[in-house]
């Protein structure tokens, strides 16, 4: 995990990537305000593959970044769950959030069942991510599903509130209240 020294605007951002090594990161009742991402993607967090991201009552204000305002997901899954996100801004793209799949590696899913005197006793399902060599490019998908969540005057030039490309979006129970023109 990095939270990202000094910047040229002396905003920080939350940083999940390589270096956390197939982590799933879980935030809980926190509150991030005034992040800014000097590489333009997520103004608060971004989170890469290998790592994976899950959020519980996180508050998400006045971030900022050239694409996905508050979050940016890419190549990878994160779940946001009763969130608030009011105020964040994407100069491009994706007010609160902005998740992008990789067009140079693939994803596989593996799962193996433990069975105990003929009794399944535990599934471990693992995310395998591999790089399609001197294959035809495949696209592996970013997953972001919000649930629960209220959204509040977020902006963008296009997808005041989310934006996707090969990704695959789920929001469900989510209310969102944006300004009268």
């Amino acid at each position: 995990i990095d939270i990202s020294g000094p910047t040229s605007s002396g905003r920080r951002r939350l940083g999940l990537d390589e270096a956390t090594v197939s982590s799933e990161v879980r935030l809980k009742h926190l509150e991030l305000i005034l992040g800014a991402a000097d590489d333009d993607y997520g103004g608060a967090i971004r989170v890469s593959w290998p790592a994976s991201l899950y959020a519980h009552d996180v508050t998400f204000t006045a971030n900022s970044a050239l694409r996905g305002g508050a979050v940016y997901v890419h190549a990878t899954f994160a779940r946001l769950d009763h969130c608030l996100f009011r105020r964040n801004n994407a100069s491009e793209v994706g007010g609160v959030a902005y998740a992008a799949g990789d067009l140079s590696h693939d994803h596989t899913v593996g799962s193996v069942t433990t069975v105990v005197n003929g009794v399944n006793t535990s599934t471990e399902t693992t995310l395998y991510h591999t790089s399609t060599g001197s294959h035809a490019p495949r696209a592996a998908g970013a997953r972001l599903k919000v649930t629960h969540g209220t959204l509040s005057e977020n902006r963008a030039r296009a997808g005041a509130a989310f934006a996707a490309y090969y990704a695959h979006l789920e929001i469900k129970h989510t209310r969102a209240f944006f300004e009268p023109t």
